[in-house]
């Protein structure tokens, strides 16, 4: 997949993340994303979230005591203008089935979250949904 502990499950064509031994992924969170980009986003926090709890602070979602508080989510990150991204071209005309992903970039980020992308092979595309 290109991003680090995520794997893609041939059958179910979902992803699937895999953290370093010892790190968990936080509390409710499930282990099955329908992009790479949401599965290395999930093994991204679990890590950060690990290595916040080890320095004895806290990131987002930390409570006061300096421990972490799992039943507060961090928040999701957001694209920015030039971030790598995997996107399916034509899904957000056309639905997810049947389309493929492609590496791309971010272009333009809209005010309602969706993001211009221009795709490796030259294609472009407006008004992508990130989901």
């Amino acid at each position: 997949t290109g991003y680090r502990g995520v794997f893609h499950h041939a059958r179910s064509g979902r992803f699937q993340v895999h953290p370093p031994r010892g790190t968990l992924l936080p509390g409710g969170t499930r282990n099955s994303f329908e992009t790479a980009v949401e599965a290395a986003v999930a093994y991204a926090r679990a890590v950060a979230e690990e290595a916040a709890v080890r320095r004895g602070g806290g990131e987002e979602g930390a409570s006061e005591g300096g421990g972490s508080d799992r039943s507060v989510p961090p928040k999701a990150p957001q694209l920015h203008v030039g971030a790598k991204v995997r996107a399916r071209f034509g899904a957000t005309a056309l639905g997810a089935v049947g389309t493929k992903f492609y590496p791309g970039t971010v272009t333009r980020l809209h005010a309602d979250g969706r993001a211009d992308i221009t795709y490796d092979d030259g294609d472009q595309e407006e008004g992508v949904d990130p989901k």
